[in-house]
């Protein structure tokens, strides 16, 4: 059964505690959502009526965005799209930046268990490329949140969030580890090749700062705390349930640093930081929703109980938690 309903309500009430902690107190917001959230409708079917998700959906294009595919997505093989990552995407303009895996050992020499049993060869390898692909992203996201201190610098942010941003670039480093070693795990010993940053740090303004923020933080991680308390709640091998119990509770730490930031940007920047954060949000959802399915013909049972969720679920879980959560909290930022 899923926990989503649970952990979305649980999330939202933690996100919107620490927006109000960056306004003193007071949910208003400077930000004119599409609607009003009053809890006496389904927002993602209410009949007759314009959801939070329709009223983003339209902002993107109202701001320009027509990308006809999949923004901060990756092409999978079948030029199909992959849905974006679940974690702080590293974004360079509107592509997602992550580096190749290559043949090294010291990323995934962290032990996390002894190798695993009872699989049939089909769904260990893509339990390993599945992995390898979260490692490589995990990585990605050093760089990402590495920038982001950056940026808080640039701005002059207060000193708490700076302070949340370095933990949360080596919360990343340990996530990276343990993805590379389950990867190990389940038959690819690998590591990340040199990751290319030359072109991804030019001078940003407050309002296209904290446009990143919205995409790669309020949503990226804001969706990758639900989908990671989604996988946590159906893993029952042991040595993945332990690297998905720690990437669960960074991630919620991880999005609500987004959210204060954004909240801080809004109180100390003009009407177009308001603008670019809602421009933010809706291109990440977007993209989120555009993304195509891709089928894997495994075992779904152990799937599952390896802690992976398929394509199909963790696109409803992202739609469900973009209306849930998402969406009320940009209303109090």
């Amino acid at each position: 059964m899923s926990t989503v309903p649970a952990t979305n309500r649980a999330l939202l009430m933690l996100l919107c505690s620490a927006i109000s902690a960056c306004s003193g107190g007071t949910t208003t917001s400077s930000i004119e959502p599409g609607a009003t959230l009053d809890g006496s409708a389904d927002a993602s079917s209410t009949e007759g009526g314009t959801s939070e998700l329709d009223a983003s959906m339209a902002l993107a294009t109202d701001a320009g965005d027509t990308d006809s595919g999949c923004p901060n997505s990756r092409p999978d093989g079948d030029g199909g799209c992959l849905p974006p990552s679940v974690r702080r995407p590293f974004l360079v303009g509107a592509s997602l930046r992550a580096a190749e895996a290559s043949e090294r050992d010291d990323w995934s020499a962290l032990s996390v268990a002894t190798a695993a049993h009872g699989l049939d060869a089909k769904t260990a390898h893509l339990l390993a490329e599945t992995w390898l692909k979260d490692a490589l992203e995990e990585h990605a996201s050093v760089a990402a949140f590495a920038r982001f201190t950056m940026h808080l610098l640039s701005v002059g942010a207060p000193p708490e969030l700076l302070l949340m941003a370095q933990r949360a670039g080596i919360d990343e480093i340990a996530h990276a580890r343990a993805c590379f070693a389950l990867a190990a795990r389940y038959g690819k010993r690998r590591g990340p090749t040199p990751l290319r940053v030359h072109d991804a740090m030019s001078a940003r303004s407050l309002a296209q700062i904290a446009q990143i923020a919205a995409e790669e933080g309020c949503v990226g991680e804001t969706l990758g705390a639900v989908l990671a308390r989604e996988q946590l709640a159906i893993v029952t091998d042991a040595s993945a349930r332990k690297v998905l119990r720690k990437i669960a509770a960074d991630e919620v730490r991880h999005a609500e640093l987004s959210w204060r930031f954004v909240r801080w940007a809004v109180q100390h920047g003009d009407r177009e930081v308001a603008t670019s954060v809602r421009r933010g949000i809706a291109r990440a959802i977007k993209g989120t929703l555009a993304a195509e399915e891709r089928r894997y013909d495994v075992d779904h049972a152990a799937w599952r109980a390896h802690g992976r969720l398929t394509c199909h679920t963790s696109k409803e879980v992202a739609r469900r938690a973009i209306d849930e959560v998402v969406m009320p909290c940009l209303e109090r930022v």
